[in-house]
């Protein structure tokens, strides 16, 4: 979206090659730390280098097509998307000790799915939308919809690998 077209492929290689990098240091890291220390730590430790990488790219990524004068942030879709992912989260937690029908779970269930909307309809009418709806339109639909389900696929394997490879082999 806001690449010149001929530093397309190199970027998305490096980002690749990023990531895929990323996930074995992750997952071994990971495992390393939760196997000797609690899972907490791996958190504990993630959370300066996030810090260091963020003031990185606040003062070396000059131009991006993010910091340009003029330019708005998307405020009420941040929020938005931010009430929707933790109502979601909040009743995915719940439901581990209760039920799907517990009350508490549908609430949360159902003020993920207004959020949901709130959040569809404020990126339709944006100036500046977080998600340009534009890019799930056109030749590009199938191709950003597999990548989202993909990622979506990805995350939930890595989360849930440590603990099925850490539960006891009375679970099966």
């Amino acid at each position: 979206d806001t690449f010149p077209k001929d530093k397309i492929a190199m970027s998305i290689g490096i980002v690749s090659a990023m990531f895929s990098i990323g996930v074995s240091i992750g997952l071994l890291g990971g495992g390393w730390i939760v196997s000797n220390y609690r899972w907490e730590y791996c958190y504990y430790l993630v959370a300066p280098l996030f810090c260091i990488l963020l003031a990185a790219f606040y003062f070396l990524v000059r131009d991006a097509g993010v910091f340009v004068k003029g330019r708005s942030i998307d405020y009420p879709g941040a929020v938005a998307m931010s009430v929707c992912i933790l109502a979601l989260l909040i009743a995915m937690t719940l439901i581990d000790g209760s039920s799907v029908t517990d009350p508490v779970v549908l609430a949360f269930l159902a003020l993920f799915l207004v959020m949901l909307v709130l959040f569809i309809r404020i990126e339709r009418w944006a100036k500046e939308p977080l998600v340009k709806p534009s890019l799930l339109a056109g030749k590009g639909k199938g191709a950003h919809i597999t990548a989202f389900l993909f990622g979506i696929a990805m995350f939930m394997l890595y989360q849930t690998l440590p603990y099925l490879l850490g539960a006891p082999e009375s679970y099966g």
